[in-house]
């Protein structure tokens, strides 16, 4: 009779370890549940945040090559009057060493009137030098702006991954805490299962 209910008992622990050990306790929480919904919902908008920036950023790098394009066009233009000012001076300095030589007053005056001539273009092509150099200024606003608008995006995307990695060692630290804990708790499963085990044993032997 003594032995039977020892034997009860041993199979009473071998039963409730069995069911303990096969079933530990669960990882998951409510808290972990909220980490995870956080950090799923956050990496989904910025995967579609990553996708639309990417969309943006090339438009803007299209506009910069657009403007990069313009100011060379613009820039050549420049240099092609640069060059035809050049031409005028030396046409100028020519007239001007004629004129020393003159004495017919008729020849004096027309000399000089083709002078006041050339002038007029120099001023004319410098005036359109000006125009030109304030489009230049102009487009290379807009190129600073699109620049900037890129470093702006890029900079958010940054800061999205700065928070996404938070969440991220936020649930890894959770889910360490709850490791430890349920290491913990099976260990101390295991000893208690022993210790029954054990005792129930000493007590058939008795």
């Amino acid at each position: 009779m003594k032995h039977i209910k020892w034997i009860a008992i041993g199979f009473v622990v071998f039963v409730c370890g069995l069911v303990f050990l096969m079933n530990p306790p669960s990882c998951k929480d409510a808290q972990w549940e909220y980490w995870k919904g956080m950090y799923e919902g956050e990496k989904q908008q910025n995967e579609e945040l990553r996708n639309q920036t990417a969309q943006e950023i090339q438009t803007l790098r299209n506009i910069i090559a657009q403007k990069d394009a313009v100011i060379a066009q613009i820039s050549e233009e420049v240099e092609e009057k640069y060059e035809e000012i050049e031409g005028l001076h030396a046409r100028t300095d020519e007239l001007e060493s004629a004129y020393a030589e003159l004495t017919n007053n008729l020849e004096k005056v027309d000399n000089l009137q083709r002078q006041v001539n050339l002038w007029k273009q120099k001023l004319t092509i410098a005036e359109g030098i000006i125009k030109s150099k304030d489009e230049i200024i102009f487009n290379m606003n807009k190129k600073y702006v699109a620049q900037l608008d890129i470093s702006n995006r890029y900079k958010k995307l940054y800061e999205n991954e700065q928070s996404l990695c938070k969440l991220a060692e936020k649930q890894l630290a959770l889910a360490d805490k709850k490791l430890r804990g349920f290491k913990f708790q099976l260990n101390l499963g295991k000893g208690i299962v022993v210790g029954l085990g054990a005792l129930v044993i000493y007590g058939l032997v008795k």
